[in-house]
């Protein structure tokens, strides 16, 4: 997905979660991929912002996902929370999602789904490591 090149920009939109440095990384830039808005549930966070990008409280993600026009949304958060937050995406109108969570997303209506699975893919790279 990230490494096809987009004639417009794709405005995505991040769920502050494990990997906060994703967001920095100059890859995207350069592939005309865009984050605009940080989302969290945590009030001591809501209304900061993060290497230039606001954070805004989950609660807001349907409004704030219409007026910035977001495409996609990158998940990272721990498993609890992810069946909550996918349904926000889905209400938003928010039409994919690259899910890092342990828990397989489905597409749902108009939502295209990404799933990948870090430690599943650690573990493939461990067992090529050992047996070969």
């Amino acid at each position: 997905v990230f490494f096809i090149e987009m004639r417009f920009p794709r405005r995505m939109v991040y769920y502050f979660g494990l990997v906060p440095p994703l967001i920095t990384h100059k890859g995207f830039t350069t592939r005309a991929f865009e984050f605009v808005a940080i989302f969290e549930k945590k009030p001591s966070l809501v209304g900061k912002q993060y290497k230039g990008i606001q954070i805004y409280n989950i609660e807001n993600l349907d409004k704030i996902a219409k007026a910035k026009r977001i495409e996609i949304v990158v998940l990272t958060i721990p498993k609890e929370e992810v069946a909550g937050v996918y349904e926000k995406v889905i209400v938003a109108g928010i039409p994919a999602a690259l899910n890092f969570t342990p828990v397989r997303l489905l597409p749902k209506e108009n939502t295209l789904v990404k799933n990948v699975n870090f430690f599943q893919n650690l573990e493939t790279l461990t067992f090529y490591l050992s047996n070969f």
